[in-house]
């Protein structure tokens, strides 16, 4: 790659004669072209004046078809009858909304249905970027390609950027091909938030490389060009200083080609090769270009090479890289062969040609042949190299030469075995004889090596023909036609990846490469999906659509010891050991393709596989549906399911022949230990909020202190119903027993162990199924209760004394009679059972609902309420601190609402009914 310095008047007139040339005159013509300036916002005064005089020097002093200019502020000129006169139109940092009325809306889209061209200048993309009628017109926002993000807008003015060159297009070409950079000063346009948005039918030009810590500051593009609409559309973000216009030769000769490229003047009839960076389901020539689709990265020379950085073991980073695009030996070059391009690798030093490109969904040819020359350290081993895709992350993280990526093996007897580098992996149906090894419909493993199923490979010489076909996270390897090698569920450090760069390695042996193809590709060959057992959807394995979608549910074997399924504390694994009072209870929500995922109501987290081997644990640990968290859900009867994991293929076990079992993913069917009953579960409870004071003592209340903390102890305090750390939630955990959790926090009183006269209760963790949190209402008259431990019940809690400021609470024998055991328990307020949470100061009420809920004290918030699958069913701007929504639309059943508040963000389940 190049980095252009600034073009100086030699250089100037070499372009300005080759542009000259490349030229075809098609038409003999004079054309006109109108310049509209007109703004609503801000008003870059300066750069409008310098682009309408660039405008009318480029169109009168070039060699090809000359233009005339008009410029104009008055949007009465767009009508159909007048732009007619012309054959473009250019925005010239318009800024605002409401500048056209809808009938010059409406000539403007004539004019480009009609095949008029349109060219935007920088701010063209804060025009009509508004939601509201007047300033929303999303027909324009499709046509200039972009809308500029608010809060902020763009980086500092005159901030010093390198934008990479994108295409190899005739607009761009005397800024350099695929790969090159230009150095540029501007107020550099962001797209990220905020409102911003990018067109994905745009054909990228140039990028800006990253401009800041910010995410919205990475690398992003910032020109590009499209046919839309009948017409055809250039918009450049550079042009917020009148210098660009006026000295900038690169952007000037830029801007006098775009306007030739959109009324359709310059000559481009020549296929363009962008290095597959728009792949079609035509084929694209990754060496049509020489190497200029591609830059190279070479890693540590070993000794006997005498480069500099050298080294006896080239893998264990005792030598230094020699780098990108440092190739002193020429180890990667492009040769000739009978008329014939070829890449040819010399092996001498390790090291990764590297697509310029990221790639998603595509078919890869290639073919190879063995040289004769090997080199150290593998000289006395197998001629080796391999393909690399799905590379990612930086240069020289495996062995300081190859990028984080997936690996075709290329290697003499072993073409086509998978290897998993630095931290990405694939999930591979393999069996273990004698290593493990590709087999359909086998079980699914990772590691660093799975071998090829077989070995097509022709003899050292001849031309071997390797293909890769990737759809989304999952892969076929083909040799010499056969399908070698499957995987699927491809991640990078845990998280999934469906597209990347393209690595060819050098690895110490010759080797030539030709015919290196890419092409789109949607679908994988129906005869290999049968064999993997993919199902017809060639990107997911087969899931049912027949769950209970948007229920809560509660899981049992089906047979054994026939327990309920249970959450352990501690590792949260799943265990078959509960009675029905005991039981989880799980949400079922949508996955990907029909299949589904399991949300723990008591920890508010996803039921997930953790590991690719089928003794991998099964624990409610999950943060967000993701790969670990998908499932399939195989109806058995009118109430029995079996579940297989998507992560490694195993059906969820509980072995009937052992009580009290651990949930595994050992079933390679769903056969009898697979099965479950399930109970959807209708009849939620109603949390109650409380207050309990002494009945003895009823000037003093139980009282849990500040926010809440493990083992911050629980004691008596001055009643005070209004106090938060007197309010507490109870929770009906079935048959009786309750749980009294702390408003505004997840702690619960705990009475810890099994139970000892005077030990203190205090505040921990809320768990559903921890009976040191359970404590049965047992009666005593006058209206009081004792609350009885659930798994000590010779022991209830206990006030001591006649009460007093920070006296502790402590369990005492549940059989004495004083009246130190007996509590009033009252609601605090009947009509709102409120859930409290973002800082312990926002109420939603009444829950569940009927028609209404009140969201207390979030002024200035937004909330959100979410349906089972995600989908945002209600959107409102909290404007007031006592706001009522209606809900009375929504069908009855589970939801989700978020309300963003100005600390946090929180979370809470509502039930419509």
């Amino acid at each position: 790659m190049k980095t252009l310095s600034p073009i100086t008047n030699k250089t100037l007139v070499w372009i300005t004669c080759l542009f000259s040339l490349l030229i075809q005159f098609s038409y003999s013509q004079d054309f006109n072209v109108l310049v509209f300036h007109e703004t609503n916002g801000f008003r870059h005064t300066g750069a409008i004046n310098a682009s309408i005089s660039m405008l009318e020097e480029l169109g009168s002093n070039t060699d090809h078809d000359t233009w005339s200019v008009d410029n104009t502020r008055d949007a009465s000129v767009f009508t159909t009858e007048n732009l007619a006169n012309y054959e473009v139109i250019v925005f010239s940092n318009t800024t605002g909304g409401s500048l056209l009325d809808a009938s010059q809306k409406a000539a403007l889209e004539t004019f480009i249905q009609n095949g008029g061209g349109f060219v935007g200048f920088h701010s063209a993309t804060d025009t009509y970027r508004n939601t509201n009628a007047a300033s929303s017109w999303p027909w324009y926002n499709e046509l200039v390609g972009a809308i500029v993000q608010t809060s902020p807008n763009h980086t500092s003015n005159n901030l010093p950027g390198t934008m990479n060159v994108l295409m190899n297009h005739p607009v761009i070409n005397h800024i350099g091909n695929v790969g090159d950079m230009w150095e540029h000063e501007e107020e550099w346009y962001y797209w990220e938030l905020n409102g911003g948005q990018l067109s994905d039918t745009n054909q990228n030009l140039l990028e800006v490389q990253s401009t800041g810590n910010q995410s919205y500051d990475a690398t992003r593009p910032i020109s590009w060009l499209k046919e839309y609409d009948g017409g055809r559309s250039f918009y450049t973000a550079l042009g917020h200083n009148a210098s660009t216009y006026n000295d900038n030769e690169p952007f000037r000769i830029m801007i006098e080609k775009a306007v030739l490229w959109v009324s359709d003047r310059l000559d481009n009839d020549e296929p363009i090769n962008d290095c597959g960076s728009n792949l079609t389901g035509e084929w694209t020539d990754l060496l049509e270009n020489d190497l200029n689709c591609w830059e190279i990265w070479m890693g540590v020379p070993h000794s006997t090479t005498g480069l500099p950085g050298n080294s006896s073991n080239v893998t264990n980073g005792s030598g230094t890289a020699l780098g990108l695009d440092n190739d002193p030996t020429n180890v990667f070059s492009i040769i000739e062969e009978n008329g014939e391009k070829q890449l040819y690798i010399t092996g001498e030093v390790y090291g990764g040609l590297t697509t310029l490109n990221d790639y998603s969904n595509y078919h890869l040819s290639m073919e190879f042949k063995w040289g004769e020359l090997k080199w150290e350290p593998r000289l006395d081993r197998l001629r080796d190299s391999g393909i690399l895709y799905h590379a990612n992350g930086d240069h020289g993280t495996f062995w300081d030469v190859w990028k984080s990526s997936l690996e075709f093996q290329v290697q003499e007897g072993d073409l086509g075995d998978y290897i998993g580098l630095a931290g990405t992996q694939g999930l591979v149906p393999s069996e273990n004889s004698g290593g493990l090894t590709f087999t359909p419909m086998a079980p699914l493993n990772t590691g660093t090596l799975i071998r090829a199923g077989s070995n097509p490979e022709l003899p050292n010489g001849e031309w071997n023909l390797l293909e890769i076909i990737v759809i989304g996270d999952r892969a076929i390897h083909y040799v010499n036609g056969v399908m070698v090698n499957a995987l699927q569920d491809a991640t990078w450090n845990g998280n999934s990846v469906t597209s990347g760069q393209i690595q060819i390695q050098s690895e110490g042996a010759e080797l030539y490469y030709r015919n290196i193809r890419i092409k789109a590709e949607t679908e994988f060959p129906s005869e290999d999906v049968a064999t993997l057992g993919w199902g017809d959807d060639p990107t997911t394995p087969i899931c049912t659509t027949n769950a209970p979608i948007g229920e809560m549910i509660a899981l049992r074997k089906s047979g054994g010891d026939q327990k309920w399924i249970t959450i352990a504390e501690g590792n949260s694994n799943l265990i078959a050991n509960g009675e029905e009072a005991d039981r989880a209870l799980f949400y079922v929500e949508e996955h990907t393709n029909g299949c589904i995922a399991l949300k723990s109501v008591s920890t508010d987290k996803y039921i997930q596989v953790v590991g690719t081997n089928r003794n991998a644990a099964i624990r409610a640990t999950g943060n967000a549906p993701g790969t670990w968290e998908n499932f399939g859900w195989e109806q058995k009867g009118s109430n029995q399911v079996a579940l297989k994991s998507l992560f490694n293929n195993g059906w969820i076990q509980a072995n009937w022949n052992v009580d009290n079992s651990t949930l595994f993913p050992l079933g390679n069917a769903d056969g009898t230990w697979e099965t479950f009953d399930y109970e959807i579960i209708n009849n939620v409870s109603e949390n109650t909020l409380v207050h309990i004071t002494k009945l003895n003592a009823p000037g003093f209340a139980i009282d849990g202190d500040h926010d809440g903390a493990n083992a911050q102890n629980v004691y008596l305090w001055s009643e005070n119903r209004t106090n938060i750390n007197q309010q507490w939630i109870e929770i009906d955990r079935g048959n009786g027993y309750y749980s009294y959790q702390k408003q505004g926090t997840n702690y619960c009183i705990d009475g810890d162990k099994d139970g000892a006269n005077g030990q203190n209760l205090y505040l921990w963790t809320c768990m559903e199924n921890n009976q040191n949190q359970h404590w049965q209402k047992v009666a005593v008259g006058n209206g009081a209760f004792k609350l009885i431990k659930r798994n000590a019940p010779g022991f209830a809690i206990n006030g001591g004394n006649d009460g007093s400021n920070a006296q502790n609470v402590n369990l005492f024998n549940s059989s004495n009679t004083s009246e130190n055991l007996h509590w009033i328990i009252t609601p605090i307020d009947d009509t709102k059972a409120p859930e409290v949470y973002v800082d312990g100061t926002i109420f939603l009420y009444p829950n569940p609902i009927v028609n209404t809920v009140t969201v207390q004290g979030a002024e200035n918030s937004i909330i959100r309420v979410y349906n089972m699958n995600g989908k945002v069913v209600v959107k409102k701007n909290i404007s007031s601190n006592d706001e009522t929504i209606n809900l009375g639309t929504l069908p009855s059943g589970m939801y989700y609402a978020k309300i963003n508040g100005s600390k946090s963000v929180s979370t809470i389940k509502i039930i419509k009914q």
